[in-house]
């Protein structure tokens, strides 16, 4: 108990934190996936002339999502994804290739990007569906986790207290008639 830090103390981490307390910013996508970089440019003229994304998709792409018109879900930036997941949250989106996400995260609701070269040699179209911003994670709902970080820290503290005063002897020598 005496080591549970005061809610002062987890409101002034809060505060001086308050950047890492972030809901990141996620994407929701239609893809299509081509062999050729022929296909994907003719892919992207027929959807930019308003031929339907979610048509071509079921009718052109040989990439994951297909049979859902290329709805892929949603996908957060790789940093993101890599923050939450070591936060202990298990991130229920996925993330792109790097040169993707690049383009991915930069297109408006509705527009359909360029093509881009993936690491499997296909070639991939995205169509952005909606976008949810960032935002700032309350006190309050991080409270919890705060608390639980600062006790952490003081136990660790604590624990590195005590290693320094000990006094460790070492009797090598016993241990020779102890089998292994």
């Amino acid at each position: 108990k005496r080591l549970r830090p005061t809610d002062e103390d987890a409101h002034q981490f809060y505060e001086q934190n308050k950047a890492g307390f972030m809901d990141p910013e996620r994407i929701r996508v239609r893809q299509v996936v081509t062999a050729t970089l022929q296909e994907a440019e003719a892919v992207r003229t027929q959807a930019v002339q308003g031929a339907s994304f979610e048509q071509l998709a079921r009718d052109r792409s040989i990439g994951p999502g297909k049979d859902q018109g290329g709805d892929i879900g949603w996908h957060l930036r790789a940093i993101d994804w890599e923050r939450s997941r070591l936060l202990g949250k298990a991130p229920t989106e996925t993330t792109f290739f790097p040169q993707l996400e690049q383009v991915a995260f930069t297109l408006e609701v509705g527009q359909v990007s360029q093509p881009v070269k993936g690491p499997d040699e296909h070639f991939y179209l995205v169509k952005l569906e909606e976008r949810t911003a960032a935002k700032q994670q309350s006190e309050l709902d991080v409270h919890q986790m705060v608390q639980e970080l600062l006790t952490l820290q003081k136990v660790q503290e604590q624990m590195e207290q005590l290693r320094t005063k000990a006094k460790v002897e070492r009797f090598p020598e016993r241990l020779q008639d102890v089998p292994q």
